[in-house]
């Protein structure tokens, strides 16, 4: 899963309204790297794609701020495929992947393996629309079919606090389910 967690930081109005800025200029950027990464990936057919990463802020804009900016610019342009993509933050990644069987798996993962014990609370997203919830103690993952949800916007909002209190948050993700 990409470097999912992004950390908390201070808020004010004014860097409230300067991220949001920045998220829906990312959101487009992200959509241009996937545009362009499709096009690469299409003239390169005869060799299997590497799992494909989609770029981040690399300054962890928590989502809370900027959730709603990225949902709007989103549904303005064409996500990632579902098939097999990381989204990646200064302290995590979300991975999903979508097998043969057309089952999609998805795992959240801090990149300091001690960050990952403590709570984690992930809704797992359909076209904005929760499905599942997920409440552990644990680096999050589980799988949903595929089949049932072909063509709609797959994503998970996520929160954690590891054990010395820090607090997390998912970076922007969606993906389109094959």
């Amino acid at each position: 899963m990409a470097d999912l967690m992004t950390t908390d930081h201070a808020r004010t109005p004014g860097r409230i309204a300067g991220r949001a800025l920045a998220a829906l200029t990312l959101a487009c950027a992200g959509a241009s790297t996937a545009l362009t990464g499709a096009a690469s990936a299409a003239s390169a057919a005869t060799s299997p794609a590497p799992p494909r990463t989609v770029p981040q802020d690399p300054r962890g804009l928590p989502a809370a701020r900027t959730g709603a900016i990225n949902a709007r610019a989103a549904a303005t342009l064409r996500a990632p495929s579902c098939r097999d993509v990381t989204f990646r933050g200064p302290d995590g990644r979300i991975h999903v992947r979508t097998s043969p069987s057309h089952t999609i798996a998805w795992g959240i993962y801090m990149n300091d393996p001690s960050a990952d014990a403590g709570p984690w609370e992930v809704d797992v997203l359909i076209d904005g629309q929760r499905v599942d919830r997920k409440t552990q103690a644990y680096p999050p993952h589980a799988s949903l079919p595929a089949s049932r949800y072909r063509g709609r916007t797959f994503s998970l909002k996520a929160v954690h606090t590891d054990l010395k209190g820090r607090l997390y948050h998912q970076v922007p993700n969606g993906c389109i389910i094959p």
